[in-house]
């Protein structure tokens, strides 16, 4: 085990706390960017869907013309 004098250890210490301070406001910024990413995502699938649903609507409607 090892052992550290009182100041090498409140430095080591301090070291510690502010790499995982950086560290946790890095993780908040990913996290912000992963949230609006996800939300972009779930918008853009939305939109695509919604175009398919008309899409498909319309060649109905275009099938439902030729067999009249």
């Amino acid at each position: 085990m090892l052992e550290y004098s009182l100041e090498d250890a409140e430095e080591l210490l301090t070291k510690n706390r502010d790499t995982a301070v950086t560290n946790l406001s890095q993780i908040a910024f990913d996290l912000d960017f992963l949230r609006d990413q996800m939300t972009i995502t779930e918008v853009t699938m939305a939109r695509i869907y919604n175009w398919d649903v008309r899409r498909r609507q319309q060649q109905k409607g275009q099938q439902g013309d030729k067999k009249e």
